[in-house]
């Protein structure tokens, strides 16, 4: 059997699952922010994370909670009810999976605050992102949001709520907190108003709920003061979770900011990923730069663990979106297979040959696929939602095939650019082989999307295959689409007129609104001599027109420019007007006055001077 190098080294003796760090807890993120699973759909992964050796999930809910009061205004039309809120955890619980629910409480509450009128409790009225955490109200929702969220899943053995607070980019601006940095306790620092707001947050929790352990991303704490982290009794209340999703972390996450941690919290977490962190707009997972980055982690756990009273554990994020406004990323189908395998690798750095069948087994993959045939996404195993993932990559195989077909890109740089697109003016024998080659694409197309279609309504709300359609396939099927149209506009020409050809998008351009007043050159009254329509070799001369020489006018500072006499106008000669024309595109002729039409009759090529 092929294993891949880079993570499959044998150990014979080693069970199924058992760990080299001593990771209490191996928690898998679960970003409701975009492509929410169904409740049927969520609760048939979580049966899946647990024969697969996590011990629970991070449920970042966003809007799709189904919160009431004022919060309600803006939560997402598809949000769970609060019944199956409770069949999920519910499910969890008698799984023996933990759920910890994930609330922001500080950044990336853009559910929230896009809405206009919430623009006074953004830290920067021009960003959706950051609550101004001096603002009352702003402070209320936050408290209504994280209860509300509590009071449900502590009915299910909550033991850790997670309270955000990464990224939050603009701290210290909104006049609220500028009025509060003013004051003694708070000593124009940022950080002392960032902390004294965790530590309210952190206690809304404990209040209610005293056994539970709170978290929070560690991007405020990691070059914080240990003592004002002291100060404040975050060292006692938070558990930081320190993230970071690339391969270099001993760049990124130095020894000297594990030692700052470890001075202040006795607990710490990991964050690696397995989806939704390898580029915005990624539609399939790579998997190796997962691999690459939970095999560090491994390493970090190694080294760094015995700094703490407990290196509580990983958790392993998927994200869905960049943020609430980001284009969907790597859906959950496309993205089993490297959950599987990193669970395998945080655990144990290595998958062994047991684990590997225990996985296949698992995903229900057909008989001789190997972790080869895994990382090149090359598998064929039948998890629930695993038709999403087919039809994704189909799309894939098939702009892949487009994009590298040698004799369709050259056909279309040399014969279909746009300016042969929009005029038909091209060589039918170059373009026409290429007309089936598009409609087959096209019937492929609409073949996958109905599939597509079919089976993501089955696991998502019907909004997601709607978002995934247009961000990701339908740019390529109206490229084909508009390439197809022309070709058919070549094959219905009988002949093509003589250059100039590109006026005529002048005039078949859809009419734009046109000023009240139009400022055209200011000419004589002309008498316009046609071009001759036959064809002209190169090297005959041009034929003569009876235009006279304009005479050379004096410039005096004190007299105006003399009148040109009249004189008859070839069209060529209005392209480079002596006087700024300014003028907007014209609709069609039959709205224009007749010295308008006269204008653009003089500089309009022969073939369309009938209009």
């Amino acid at each position: 059997m092929r294993w891949l190098g880079l993570i499959c080294i044998f150990f014979s003796g080693m069970a199924f699952g058992q760990p080299f760090a001593n990771l209490e807890q191996t928690l898998v993120h679960i970003d409701m922010k975009g492509s929410a699973p169904r409740p049927g759909y969520l609760k048939q992964l979580l049966t899946i994370f647990e024969q697969l050796g996590a011990t629970g999930i991070v449920l970042e809910w966003e809007d799709m909670f189904p919160y009431t009061g004022s919060l309600s205004n803006y939560i997402n039309g598809y949000a769970y009810s609060l019944a199956e809120v409770d069949d999920v955890l519910s499910h969890a619980q008698q799984l023996g999976l933990q759920v910890v629910p994930l609330v922001q409480t500080l950044g990336h509450a853009e559910w929230i605050l896009k809405a206009e009128e919430n623009v006074q409790i953004r830290e920067d009225p021009q960003f959706p992102m950051v609550f101004c955490i001096g603002d009352s109200r702003a402070r209320q929702l936050i408290k209504d949001s994280v209860q509300q969220v509590a009071k449900i899943h502590a009915k299910y053995g909550m033991r850790f709520f997670h309270i955000g607070a990464d990224e939050a980019y603009q701290m210290g601006e909104c006049p609220q907190d500028v009025a509060l940095l003013n004051t003694s306790r708070y000593r124009n620092d940022t950080k002392r108003l960032v902390f004294d707001h965790m530590k309210t947050v952190a206690e809304i929790v404990t209040t209610v709920h005293p056994s539970v352990k709170v978290l929070a991303w560690f991007d405020e704490f990691k070059t914080a003061d240990p003592s004002m982290l002291k100060e404040f009794g975050l060292d006692g209340l938070i558990e930081p979770v320190v993230w970071k999703y690339t391969d270099n972390l001993d760049y990124y996450l130095p020894a000297g900011m594990w030692r700052n941690l470890s001075t202040v919290f006795p607990n710490v977490w990991g964050a690696s990923a397995y989806k939704g962190a390898n580029g915005a707009d990624k539609m399939d997972n790579a998997m190796k730069p997962y691999l690459k980055n939970n095999q560090e982690w491994f390493v970090q756990t190694m080294k760094h663990s015995e700094q703490f009273s407990t290196f509580r554990g990983m958790i392993l994020t998927g994200w869905s979106r960049y943020d609430h406004f980001a284009v969907l990323c790597e859906t959950m189908p496309t993205s089993m297979m490297s959950l599987a395998v990193n669970l395998q690798i945080i655990t144990n750095y290595v998958v062994t040959e047991r684990a590997a069948m225990h996985i296949m087994k698992t995903l229900k993959c057909p008989q001789g696929t190997t972790l080869d045939d895994v990382t090149k996404n090359q598998d064929k195993c039948h998890y629930p939602g695993y038709r999403v993932r087919e039809e994704i990559r189909a799309f894939e195989r098939l702009v892949v095939y487009y994009e590298n077909a040698t004799w369709i890109q050259n056909r279309e740089r040399g014969w279909l650019r746009m300016a042969q697109q929009v005029t038909g003016h091209s060589n039918p024998y170059y373009v026409d082989v290429l007309a089936t080659t598009y409609s087959k694409i096209l019937a492929s197309l609409d073949t996958l999307l109905a599939n597509l279609k079919k089976a993501m309504d089955e696991i998502y709300y019907e909004e997601t295959a709607l978002e995934f359609r247009i961000t990701y396939i339908d740019k390529f099927y109206e490229d084909i689409s508009r390439k197809l149209d022309a070709i058919k506009k070549v094959d219905s020409q009988k002949g093509w007129p003589v250059r100039p050809i590109l006026g005529r998008i002048i005039v078949e351009a859809p009419p734009v609104p046109r000023r009240t007043t139009m400022k055209v050159p200011s000419i004589p009254s002309t008498t316009i001599t046609p071009r001759p329509t036959t064809a002209r070799r190169r090297d005959t001369p041009r034929p003569s027109t009876t235009q006279r020489p304009r005479p050379k006018a004096t410039r005096k500072p004190t007299t105006p420019r003399p009148k040109p006499k009249p004189t008859t106008v070839h069209p060529k000669s209005l392209t480079k007007p002596t006087k700024p024309v300014d003028f907007p595109t014209p609709g069609p002729l039959d709205e224009l006055s007749e010295e308008e039409k006269k204008i653009l009759r003089a500089i309009q090529p022969q073939e369309l001077r009938k209009v």
